[in-house]
């Protein structure tokens, strides 16, 4: 059997729609009403303070609204809400981590040139 999320009436288990007001019954809706989706919270709050602040800042924010959405009953909203911080917070990690490598490249062929070893090594001087 399923609950509709909007009027909490129980359908059949294969139905896709609420047999009493029409809402389209989604299965990860259905499956997730016993348990709230993670908030991942703690990882924006990682990535923007190491990672990449732009990114980290709507992951927090996404990731904040998941409980109240799931205590309001908007489940759908939780589960956007939820999905959208993982996300944001994923390519916050992926993007700080690129320019954490761009950066530490960037010193070591700095340093390198300063110190004249890397091109007169390479190109002999």
């Amino acid at each position: 059997m399923n609950t509709c999320t909007k009027c909490g009436e129980t359908s059949h288990a294969e139905a896709h729609t609420c047999k009493h007001c029409g809402t389209r019954l989604h299965k990860k809706t259905v499956d997730k009403l016993k348990q709230m989706p993670s908030t991942y919270l703690w990882q924006s709050v990682l990535v923007t303070i190491l990672c990449c602040l732009p990114l980290g800042i709507p992951a927090i924010i996404y990731a904040a609204q998941v409980e109240n959405r799931w205590r309001n009953g908007d489940i759908d909203g939780a589960l956007r809400s939820s999905k959208n911080a993982r996300n944001f917070a994923f390519f916050a990690f992926v993007i700080g981590l690129i320019l954490h490598i761009l950066h530490l490249a960037y010193w070591v062929f700095f340093i390198g040139v300063l110190s004249g070893g890397i091109l007169s090594h390479y190109f002999g001087n």
